[in-house]
């Protein structure tokens, strides 16, 4: 299969970054109990990529003292731009985890557009902002007519437009997205979300294969955000496929090695073996934010004329042989 990686440039309204770009994830739902706050004291200075903040913890303050603010927080940090996604993972987090009992209904907030709005109106960092699409099941020219009122409402921000299926029962299906591709000309960013291009990662490559070709035919360039979808291999068989920014909590979660990215407590335990888990763990995670960074120049070298073994190293056999089967 024709590999369609490229750099291109996301269009913010004060500069531009150009791809790939690997975004570091920030959630109350990452790892419970620890609070969003350790999170951004401990790895918010060390990470120079933009960085994704959910909007629902930010308008609900989860993990997040009183007098912490958030906003000079993110001005003096590295970080070029801050993508505040929409609150719909900790929205699903919560009623899944409600609906299995794993915890009490009275534990979680309400959540609404209306909400995320406000959050938008009052937002006071000198930092870029990307601000995704309040995302919902419905046809794709009311998506597409939101996210341009949205647009319109907030002009001083980057939209990025999440593509949802046109129903609950549906995955999202170029097919429906190819009539309305010029209309897509105006957003900076097309956001979609991992689960929802398919049930396998075969599935996934080829949606977003023929969804980067649909926009190509168009002349169209802009950079494809896979939401969730910041995983070592998977970031680059993504990467391969045409898209070009990748999200998600894995560097929190995991420990990122040649060979996939293993639980954290149990890799720790074996590299580190005298020193508190806590601590190991917090190492892996920095290390992971390294290990993000040499992906970004391997991806580089990869559309520089570089083979996959040469881009991607140890890793890059395994991607291979993905790619092979595809």
């Amino acid at each position: 299969m024709k590999i369609r990686a490229g750099r291109r440039s996301i269009k913010l309204r004060n500069r531009s970054i150009e791809t790939p770009c690997l975004i570091p994830s920030y959630s109350s739902r990452a790892r419970p109990p620890e609070r969003l706050q350790l999170f951004l004291d401990k790895t918010l200075k060390e990470i120079c990529s933009p960085v994704l903040l959910s909007a629902y913890d930010l308008y609900h303050r989860l993990g997040l003292d009183i007098p912490y603010d958030v906003f000079s927080h993110l001005d003096e940090a590295p970080s070029p731009a801050v993508v505040l996604d929409s609150g719909g993972y900790e929205e699903i987090w919560n009623q899944q985890w409600v609906a299995a009992d794993v915890i009490k209904s009275d534990s979680t907030r309400s959540w609404s557009e209306d909400f995320y709005y406000t959050l938008l109106a009052d937002w006071d960092s000198k930092t870029e902002l990307v601000a995704v699409t309040y995302d919902h099941e419905m046809p794709m020219p009311e998506q597409i007519a939101r996210a341009q009122g949205m647009a319109k409402q907030f002009p001083w921000l980057t939209v990025t437009i999440l593509l949802k299926p046109v129903s609950k029962k549906s995955s999202l299906d170029v097919a429906a997205i190819a009539p309305y591709a010029k209309q897509l000309a105006e957003f900076s960013i097309i956001g979609v979300t991992e689960k929802e291009i398919g049930a396998s990662m075969g599935e996934r490559l080829k949606f977003l294969c023929e969804l980067r070709d649909c926009l190509t035919a168009e002349n169209l360039h802009i950079p494809i955000h896979v939401f969730g979808g910041l995983e070592p291999s998977m970031s680059a068989l993504y990467f391969m496929a045409g898209a070009d920014i990748f999200d998600g909590l894995s560097w929190l979660r995991y420990a990122y090695t040649a060979a996939g990215s293993l639980y954290d407590q149990s890799y720790s335990s074996i590299d580190d073996p005298m020193t508190k888990l806590e601590d190991v763990m917090w190492k892996r995670r920095l290390a992971n934010l390294i290990d993000l960074d040499l992906l970004r120049k391997s991806m580089i070298k990869l559309v520089e004329g570089a083979s996959i073994e040469q881009a991607f190293g140890e890793r890059g056999p395994r991607i291979r042989a993905v790619w092979d089967l595809i």
